[in-house]
């Protein structure tokens, strides 16, 4: 037992004095090359700041217009600069212009317009080309969606407020 109990000593003394020691017994300090540590997501959390920026936007261009009574027939009358693509308000509902045409007439020429409807309804409606103080007046349009360069639009710039994760 004694032979057992030096030799035991003998390699107590050795690891204390730092001299033999096994890499099994020393473990690793020192990160392996190439791997981190992972930090787990539950025990961070994430911070959200909240900062402003600047988008450009279009929108349609919509005017709002009324009726008048030309002789026996009823006319809406228009901006003189409607082109297709423009929103209407007409009687309160938003109508989009989608064609514009000359037609005849019992001998005179009439300009109509086929408008589309928020629920897909088409109707043609004949039209005054003047400039008033009800249809001058610019209103907000529906946004286009962006890439759209072929509709008729105003551009502006908006600010919002976004999230982010910092």
């Amino acid at each position: 037992m004694k032979s057992r109990r030096e030799a035991l000593a003998g390699i107590i003394g050795l690891i204390a004095a730092g001299g033999l020691v096994p890499s099994a017994l020393a473990g690793s300090h020192t990160p392996k090359a190439g791997k981190k540590k992972k930090r787990r997501a539950k025990n961070r959390r994430r911070k959200r700041r909240t900062i402003r920026r600047r988008r450009r936007i279009r929108r349609r261009h919509r005017r709002r217009v009324g009726w008048r009574k030309l002789g026996t027939r009823r006319r809406l009358v228009v901006p003189v600069a409607l082109v297709v693509g423009w929103e209407l308000v007409v009687d309160d509902r938003v109508v989009v212009v989608r064609a514009i045409q000359a037609r005849e007439s019992e001998g005179v020429s009439v300009e109509v317009v086929t408008v589309v409807a928020s629920d897909g309804s088409e109707q043609t409606v004949a039209i005054l080309r003047e400039d008033s103080s009800e249809n001058g007046e610019e209103l907000e349009g529906s946004l286009l969606p962006e890439g759209d360069e072929s509709s008729p639009g105003i551009a502006s710039e908006i600010e919002e407020e976004v999230e982010v994760d910092e």
